[in-house]
């Protein structure tokens, strides 16, 4: 492990104080790397948060246990009750910027920044307008993950700088005064689309500037996809306990559209398709279940359109039909999905 010194900074950056805000759950192997890539940054934190979504695995032994909970600028806050990432990173982002750091860097426990991500991050804080910097995310083979950010209209991989409409939580560094602006991430969102709408309001706001030489490789530990053969091929296929969760996709979806979004009608047209093309292949290729699985797109729909955030459903699902032998655990996140942006 890297010996840390706080506010050790160059000279290009050592007026600016930055903070990262690490939301965690179950994976107390990758939060011990995940944090020992935020200690040996070549400009060191000034503070790292950790957002424990009541995980059952240990972490908090294991954070005693190796010493992180010894160095004086990590603070340790775990819930007792799991609010899905939207509410883990509304509550780090709370306590990061009543704090008063000037910057905030957003990650799950899964990201592992490179020694120089941070550094070079900061630079971008010279671009005018920026309020927000997000990293280029690689997956573990090496190759960029496209699905985690959008490039605004006009920008591309050759712009210098290049910017976003959307970036994940997966590197997403906010400044104090866009906090202040537009308010924390969303908290009843509890999964999927916490992120997407946080950045709407960041770019009414202000501008996202994409960072794409500062790097996170992303170690998305996710359970393997089951198949179904329909037609004479494969498709995968998600399960009755883990179909429950669609429920948060896709009411979030409609609830961005209708009401983050304003209510646009090329959007509007947009997601109508995207339901529609869902709601057909769910009838075509899972057709397991079927009322079931209807049931939770029909019921996300409507409460996407009533703006009812009702976060237990999908548990309450979950544990009335499908046996406790069969069931995962309470999820913390789902991975992004391009087609919500």
């Amino acid at each position: 492990m890297c010996q840390w010194v706080p506010g050790g900074t160059p000279p290009m950056s050592r007026n600016i104080s930055v903070a990262a805000v690490v939301v965690t759950f179950n994976r107390k192997t990758l939060l011990a790397e995940c944090l020992d890539a935020l200690l040996c940054q070549n400009r060191p934190l000034d503070h790292v948060f950790i957002v424990d979504q009541a995980s059952t695995d240990g972490t908090g032994h294991m954070l005693q246990a190796q010493g992180y909970l010894q160095r004086g600028a990590i603070t340790y806050s775990r819930s007792e009750k799991n609010t899905g990432g939207a509410g883990g990173f509304k509550r780090g982002v709370e306590m990061a910027y009543s704090s008063g750091f000037d910057w905030i860097w957003l990650m799950d426990d899964d990201a592992i920044a490179k020694p120089d991500a941070l550094d070079t991050m900061l630079r971008y804080t010279l671009v005018p307008q920026t309020i927000g910097i997000a990293n280029a995310k690689i997956r573990r083979d090496g190759t960029l993950d496209t699905g985690h950010f959008v490039y605004e209209k006009g920008s591309s991989p050759g712009s210098q700088p290049a910017y976003l409409t959307f970036s994940s939580f997966v590197g997403l560094m906010v400044s104090n005064a866009a906090v202040k602006a537009i308010g924390f991430p969303k908290a009843e969102l509890f999964l999927q689309g916490d992120d997407t709408e946080y950045c709407i309001r960041l770019c009414e706001a202000g501008r996202i500037v994409f960072a794409q030489d500062s790097v996170l490789v992303h170690k998305e530990v996710s359970r393997p996809p089951e198949l179904i053969r329909r037609f004479g091929r494969d498709f995968t296929i998600y399960p009755k306990d883990r179909f429950c969760f669609q429920y948060f996709l896709w009411r979030n979806r409609v609830w961005i559209e209708l009401y983050a979004r304003g209510f646009r009608p090329d959007r509007i047209a947009w997601l109508a398709s995207k339901f529609l093309r869902v709601v057909l292949r769910t009838c075509l290729v899972d057709r397991i279940d079927l009322p079931f699985r209807l049931f939770i797109l029909l019921r996300a729909l409507m409460d996407g359109v009533l703006g009812r955030f009702d976060n237990e459903f999908p548990f309450r699902m979950r544990d009335r039909l499908i046996p406790s032998s069969d069931r995962e655990p309470r999820p913390a996140d789902f991975q992004v999905n391009p087609e919500g942006k």
